[in-house]
């Protein structure tokens, strides 16, 4: 007979990093959870007490409960219907998740929540897009970043990171909102870098080829490829 742990799914390495740094022992709250891959495995492997996993629509909710019924964790782990963190309370719970979604649509989340601001919880996001925002709004805010991770899967490098709320209001430098300070080995950096760069470049160009070029946007872009030529990170 197959014990619980054999009937977990498998994580994505995006949702592995993302796993890495929840705490031991907390409580989970993962917004936006689609399959609830996440909090099952989690929960199943005893990392986390139990978890609450939320969606926005009633197809994903659907595919979480199938997970957690064929994982047999039903009664550690609650569904919840909500638009973010709408209604939510947050007394009970200590590690939040973000992941799978546009950076945009994360800041939105975060600051219709303001709960958020407590330094006892731990926010994780992983945000698909608009990296220099998550970094600066998050910052701006008081959000202390702890950590940034890349970690490849198939073709693409995703960023993920750790905050905690200090109330410290932070003005990022060109460096630190651009590029980051992520962690990873020699061989993913060098990557990212390159990945960077192309995409930067690609901007730079078209800016160019514009009839009215934003003047002050591709300085900017000129200056975060020199310090990427120059290795500064």
């Amino acid at each position: 007979m197959k014990n619980r742990t054999d009937r977990l799914p498998k994580l994505t390495p995006r949702l592995e990093t993302v796993a890495s740094l929840v705490r031991e022992g907390a409580r989970l709250l993962d917004v936006g959870t689609d399959h609830a891959y996440l909090p099952a495995v989690l929960v199943g492997q005893g990392k986390c007490k139990c978890a609450l996993a939320t969606d926005l629509r009633k197809g994903p909710l659907a595919h979480a409960a199938a997970t957690i019924a064929a994982c047999g964790l039903k009664s550690k782990i609650s569904l919840v219907m909500t638009d973010g963190l709408t209604g939510l309370s947050l007394e009970e719970i200590d590690d939040v998740v973000l992941a799978g979604m546009g950076g945009k649509l994360m800041l939105s989340i975060i600051k219709a929540a303001p709960s958020l601001k407590d330094p006892r919880l731990h926010l994780i996001l992983q945000p698909q897009t608009d990296l220099p925002s998550v970094r600066e709004t998050m910052a701006g805010d008081g959000f202390c970043l702890n950590r940034e991770l890349l970690v490849r899967e198939e073709h693409r490098i995703y960023h993920v990171f750790s905050f905690v709320y200090d109330g410290v209001r932070r003005s990022l430098s060109l460096l630190e909102r651009q590029i980051g300070n992520p962690e990873a080995d020699r061989q993913l950096l060098h990557a990212y870098r390159q990945n960077l760069k192309g995409s930067l470049t690609k901007q730079l160009a078209g800016i160019r080829k514009s009839e009215q070029p934003d003047v002050a946007r591709a300085e900017e872009l000129e200056k975060i490829l020199s310090l990427l030529e120059a290795g500064e990170m």
